[in-house]
């Protein structure tokens, strides 16, 4: 099971450190709306304006 956890862990890493990022810039996990579209819509957006975030992060460079 280690094995399994240790080759799983670098694509673990890159995902759990994007949804960190979103849960401390934009107080993610915590739900605005009611109803499935609009939290949809919510989370689309949050994701959007963090892909805008970084990318303007590699782009002043």
């Amino acid at each position: 099971m280690r094995h399994c956890n240790r080759a799983n862990s670098a694509g673990w890493y890159i995902f759990e450190r994007t949804f960190g990022s979103i849960h401390s810039w934009m107080s993610g996990g915590r739900v605005r709306y009611r109803g499935l579209a609009k939290v949809h819509t919510q989370g689309v957006l949050e994701l959007m304006a963090y892909n805008m975030k970084h990318h303007a992060t590699f782009t002043d460079t």
